[in-house]
């Protein structure tokens, strides 16, 4: 009998950083008769090539487009599935997930990684907890503890490339330069090299671009021959990838710049889910400034205009701007 394993989720990092370490473990211990489905919730955080690069990996039987889960969701269509199904939240909003499990007559489970499970949790027969902590947190607020299992961050096994075994020695809190530059992937002793991740949706990837490389030759002023790896994701167009090397080489050819790591060969790690993650590693990295809005003065009060941002469900990606 075929066992049927629904993921949700959408955008670049719910899809490298959570969906692809669980399918892929799925695919190692799940018996030869699951059939795995990728559910791609609507989001305003995709970039448009999701389903182009989930095809690309050869993991899942079937990929429910946003579209199709909108009629889902709003009872018009289906999806194929037997009798024993199950869902599973990997990011985008819990409302879908639950929306999604309650139209297919299927148990639904949920990752989570902050208390913001806590809003819906009643719709999830599991929550798989990131951390200890969080699930401390939630039996402290009426989750039963029968229902919370500690999993830890699929992003570990990510970057690992396979499930991580508990580590008993701490990690070290700082690498010597020297230690640092020859574990980046076969740099030479002592390079200095900066890693830039511009993100992995095409609208900031443009955006941002010029911004860095301004950012990189005031580096260069003061430290002459370093070398700057623009780490580009499998998400972004190759259109766009193009343009941006030809830009730079135009307009910045006193750069050393290499695209996607280059000889030195530093390892991508995936995206934080969702927009507020500056990704660590161990060659330094360029990031864009937090814009925080001034304190306003008391008893002065400043109308200012509020854009509002539309998702359209025929889309993966692009959102629609007004301005109230």
């Amino acid at each position: 009998m075929t066992v049927d394993l629904l993921l949700v989720g959408n955008g670049p990092g719910e899809l490298t950083g959570w969906i692809h370490p669980v399918a892929s473990v799925a695919r190692q211990l799940a018996p030869t008769d699951l059939r795995l489905t990728l559910v791609l919730s609507p989001t305003q955080f995709a970039g448009g090539r999701e389903v182009d690069v989930v095809k690309s990996w050869a993991l899942f039987d079937h990929i429910v487009t946003p579209p199709e889960v909108t009629r889902l969701v709003l009872g018009v269509g289906t999806i194929p599935i037997g009798p024993q199904a199950s869902v599973i939240h990997l990011g985008g909003d819990l409302w879908f997930s639950a929306r999604i499990a309650r139209r297919l007559g299927a148990p639904a489970g949920a990752f989570a990684e902050t208390p913001l499970i806590l809003r819906r949790h009643q719709a999830f027969v599991r929550i798989f907890a990131a951390s200890e902590d969080l699930a401390a947190h939630l039996r402290a607020h009426g989750v039963s503890a029968e229902r919370i299992t500690v999993t830890g961050d699929p992003r570990v096994d990510a970057v690992l490339g396979g499930p991580h075994p508990r580590r008993r020695a701490p990690l070290p809190s700082r690498l010597p330069m020297e230690a640092s530059a020859s574990s980046a992937g076969g740099a030479n002793a002592g390079e200095e090299r900066v890693a830039i991740l511009a993100g992995s949706r095409d609208r900031y990837f443009r955006a941002l671009i010029p911004y860095f490389m301004r950012a990189a030759s005031a580096i260069a002023t003061r430290r002459p021959g370093v070398t700057f790896d623009v780490i580009t994701a499998e998400f972004l167009s190759p259109e766009v990838i193009t343009a941006m090397q030809q830009d730079i080489r135009q307009r910045w050819p006193e750069l050393r710049v290499v695209c996607n790591g280059g000889p030195a060969g530093i390892r991508r790690a995936p995206p934080r889910p969702g927009p507020t993650h500056q990704a660590r590693s161990r060659a330094p990295v360029l990031r864009t400034p937090t814009t925080r809005r001034a304190p306003q003065s008391p008893g002065r009060t400043r109308h200012r205009p509020r854009v509002d941002r539309q998702v359209d469900p025929q889309r993966t990606g692009e959102p629609r701007w007004r301005v109230a």
